[in-house]
This record gives structure tokens, C-alpha cells and sequence, in this order.
């Protein structure tokens, strides 16, 4: 992804993924149902690198509090964010983040990979508006 070299233990993501709740039985919130409805149920290009790193999008970390979403004041949408675990490491030894920002779909997209474990690495995901 960009210039961010990660390597990722596929397997091992997909089988801690078989642990956790889906974002819509996790939580009922409106910020859930809306990241679950208008991003992950349309299988939105921007999943497709996470995905393939074993990463199921449809799921929050337990570890997490779920999605968070910010609207105006009269509710038109601005942006929401999601954190997502892989299990590998970044290649780069003297980095422990990388970003990663584009446009998709009609919106802004950022990624953040954090090494926060020797072994685990957190995704924050930050969709907006252009």
C-alpha cells in the first residue's frame, strides 16, 4: 500500500478475525450501523487491501469501542473512523507508523499502519468527505 512495507501473517489476521463480533451485532449505535451500511456492506474499493491482508472489515476489535463518526450540526456526514489489527510488522526498522492517504469513491481516505506490538500491527481508518 503506497510506500508502506508491511509483512503481514495472513492467516493468523484471518484467524484472530474469526474471534471478534461483527460491527452490527457488536454494536447498535447509529455510527456502527451507518460504517457497517454506507461502507461495509458496498464492499467499497478502499476494504480491498485490508481484506487481503486477512483483515474482515465487517468486524470491530473487541479491544475497541467500535466506529466513530463525526456529522455537522445538521447531521450531514463528515467523517468516521475504525481501527483494524493485522498480525505482521512494518519492514521498516526505524519507522513505527506509516500513512497512507487517498481518494476513493468520492472520498478521502487515510490509513495508518502502527506497529503496536512486535507482532501486531493497528489499521486506523479514517474516511471523509472531500
Amino acid at each position: 500500500m503506497g510506500n508502506a512495507h508491511l509483512e503481514i501473517d495472513t492467516l493468523v489476521t484471518e484467524t484472530f478475525y474469526l474471534t471478534q463480533d461483527k460491527i452490527v451485532d457488536d454494536c447498535s449505535c447509529d455510527d456502527c450501523r451507518f460504517f457497517a451500511t454506507e461502507f461495509v456492506v458496498k464492499n467499497l474499493e478502499i476494504f480491498k487491501p485490508l481484506q487481503s491482508m486477512g483483515v474482515d472489515t465487517e468486524k470491530n476489535l473487541k479491544t475497541e469501542a467500535g466506529v466513530w463518526c463525526v456529522r455537522s450540526d445538521s447531521g450531514d456526514f463528515l467523517h468516521c473512523e475504525q481501527v483494524y489489527r493485522a498480525f505482521g510488522r512494518l519492514i521498516k526498522s526505524d519507522t513505527t507508523a506509516v500513512k497512507h492517504e487517498t481518494t476513493q469513491n468520492g472520498y478521502k481516505v487515510y490509513w495508518t499502519f502502527i506497529q503496536s506490538d512486535s507482532d501486531k500491527i493497528d489499521i486506523v481508518l479514517l474516511i471523509g468527505n472531500q
